[in-house]
């Protein structure tokens, strides 16, 4: 009976309660957390981020009862699996990591993937949607001109019959044909 690093798939927003639920089965689990700046609206907070956006790992022997106790676990989406099995997880990955965590219990990033954590999705010109029910342009077509500041970004909307700059907060941007998955 060996015991490997395995990812797995979590539930969003439930990263903690799945590293929990697999923990009290007696199997060590590691959702690897970020503490990312966000915007409520218009006020800004920290909000916990999964540091791998939905996936964590676990280490379980795949060939035994564990995988399905890990599997059905709650917060827990599946076991990644390519059709022969969980691949294996280096445990050096995991411990690289596991050393960047600080006391806070959040993974420490450096400048450069503070930037890239907190990037934007969009190149200048993309035709965005503004999906946000708190922003007064919310369902407004727009076109992404570039990121402002940290979380947020300056779109080009027609207003009134003319092209106007405006600032916004980026995670309120959608892919344009996220508009047509609505429909």
């Amino acid at each position: 009976m060996t015991k490997n690093w395995h990812v797995i798939e979590v539930v969003a927003r439930r990263e903690r309660l799945a590293e929990s639920s697999i923990r009290s089965l007696n199997l060590d689990a590691f959702v690897p957390m970020i503490n990312a700046d966000g915007w409520n609206g218009f006020t800004r907070r920290k909000r916990e981020q999964a540091f791998f956006k939905g996936y964590g790992f676990a280490r379980f022997d795949a060939k035994s009862d564990d995988y399905y106790r890990v599997r059905w676990s709650a917060g827990v989406a599946g076991v990644l699996d390519f059709g022969s099995g969980p691949p294996v997880v280096d445990e050096a990955l995991i411990e690289a990591i596991a050393g960047r965590v600080g006391d806070d219990g959040f993974v420490r990033l450096d400048s450069a993937e503070r930037r890239a954590a907190n990037a934007s999705p969009f190149a200048p010109g993309e035709d965005v949607l503004i999906d946000d029910v708190e922003n007064p342009f919310n369902g407004f077509p727009a076109i992404f001109q570039a990121d402002y500041k940290d979380d947020r970004a300056i779109v080009l909307m027609t207003i009134l019959g003319a092209e106007r700059r405006v600032e916004v907060a980026r995670t309120s941007l959608r892919p344009l044909t996220f508009a047509a998955e609505l429909i």
